[in-house]
């Protein structure tokens, strides 16, 4: 069902936009870069590149079932 579905991405998409709003607040505090692990900034860094990437596919699969 198409609706189905594009309802379930753009719930999707929601919820990954809010993860990547919050990673993003956290990586542009310079207190947070400058005074975190640098482990912890590397992880939250990979973390942000996977999310934009699930983000990426999700938003393509949106554009699909529009057309």
């Amino acid at each position: 069902d198409k609706a189905a579905e594009t309802a379930r991405l753009s719930k999707e998409a929601e919820k990954l936009q809010k993860a990547l709003d919050k990673l993003n607040a956290k990586l542009s505090k310079p207190g947070y870069t400058e005074k975190a692990p640098a482990h912890l900034v590397e992880k939250d860094k990979a973390d942000l590149a996977e999310l934009e990437d699930k983000m990426a596919k999700v938003q393509t699969q949106l554009a699909k079932l529009k057309d």
